[in-house]
């Protein structure tokens, strides 16, 4: 009997993580892609410092005019605050995936909680979260909007996954290029 009962509990257990893994699996694929793109925009950005560095060198090195060192200086500190800027950006673009990652993975873990009223507002955010999913699958994006609004679980749900795959089988089917059924309009 006790072994049907851990066998019951790791299939539910496992039926679970199933289910909630788009949950995490999207958010840390966002995350993971902003790395990506912060990291060779940072490298491109590093090069074209390094590029005008290496100009102002070539130049220092034999006998500059003072306007061509300062037009140089100027370009060194502009292609550094666009390293920096660029920098910034992708820091807080990372920073908001990481936040979400987060958020999602504190939400599985209340389903773990002691507290009966707990595990309840889970139940039924879960329960939420699977219909607007539902709703996003099914092309009712308008309804899924709302019903994560009103239920407040806009960070636990993939609206924008599903809306920039609305709007790419939008551009396929209005052109006539793409006869694949999952993105017809």
């Amino acid at each position: 009997m006790k072994m049907a009962v851990q066998e019951s509990a790791a299939q539910l257990s496992m039926a679970l993580k199933v289910q909630e893994y788009p949950t995490l699996k999207v958010p840390y694929e966002t995350l993971n892609k902003r790395f990506r793109a912060a990291q060779k925009n940072i490298d491109r950005e590093t090069s074209h410092v390094t590029m005008a560095v290496a100009e102002l060198e070539k130049t220092l090195s034999g006998f500059p005019v003072v306007d061509s060192v300062v037009s140089l200086l100027d370009g060194v500190v502009e292609k550094l605050r666009a390293l920096k800027r660029k920098a910034a950006e992708s820091i807080q673009a990372e920073d908001e995936s990481a936040k979400l990652c987060k958020r999602r993975i504190e939400h599985l873990k209340e389903h773990s909680s002691d507290q009966p009223t707990a595990a309840t507002t889970w139940k039924r955010k879960r329960m939420d979260r699977m219909m607007v999913e539902h709703l996003l699958r099914c092309g009712y994006y308008n309804t899924a909007v709302k019903l994560a609004q009103q239920s407040g679980i806009e960070d636990l749900v993939n609206i924008e996954m599903f809306l920039t795959a609305k709007e790419v089988g939008g551009v396929f089917g209005a052109s006539g290029n793409c006869h694949l059924p999952c993105l017809v309009p």
